[in-house]
């Protein structure tokens, strides 16, 4: 019961509920190193003008702010289905399909970007009634093979997915300040939404 208890913990910080079930009901082993490739949704996103808003808050500030922003972002992601794969600084990586392939990735990334910008929204209305400046984001998404599970050293391990549509997604994340976008998904993960 102990050990399950500790897993479940685990996974929670990476799976949504029911992924989780399913890895608990399949017996998957994400130690296992990454040996197969799976066509997956990928989302990167970030906050527009992070430097500026910290710049001006105290670091206990940007921490609050940086794990509610992450909290209401990973609960759009989780209620998709999707694997949050890290945060980098103000930014997120998000899989649609891993561990687990389901098929329809990009249709759940594109649900899960739409209610993030909601989540936003409503966060922001909140924010401005307290008298503090709103916050943007950009995300983009892309659809493609990628390898994913745990890479590193026996001392430091990291649940990852690799692969040249991870680079398209966080550029696509990146130009969505160049077009004044808010969401900006690939030609390729546009033809395949059902």
């Amino acid at each position: 019961v102990a050990k399950f208890e500790r897993t479940n913990a685990q996974l929670g910080k990476y799976f949504s509920p029911s992924i989780r079930k399913e890895i608990e009901r399949l017996d998957v082993d994400i130690n296992k190193r990454p040996n197969k490739t799976q066509m997956i949704g990928i989302i990167f996103t970030d906050i527009i003008g992070f430097t500026k808003i910290s710049e001006k808050l105290e670091p206990a500030e940007v921490l609050e702010l940086l794990s509610e922003y992450q909290k209401k972002m990973t609960d759009a992601i989780f209620k998709n289905q999707g694997t949050v794969d890290k945060f980098i600084g103000d930014a997120i990586m998000a899989g649609f399909g891993i561990p687990l392939a389901h098929g329809g990735g990009e249709d759940r990334g594109v649900r899960a970007g739409i209610n993030m910008i909601k989540r936003l929204w409503d966060w922001n209305s909140l924010r401005e009634s307290d008298g503090k400046p709103p916050v943007e984001m950009g995300l983009g998404l892309n659809t493609d093979k990628v390898v994913s599970g745990n890479i590193g050293s026996s001392k430091r391990m990291d649940y990852t997915m690799i692969g040249d549509g991870v680079n398209l997604a966080a550029r696509l994340e990146s130009a969505c300040k160049s077009y004044s976008a808010r969401i900006l998904i690939s030609d390729f993960t546009y033809q395949r939404l059902k």
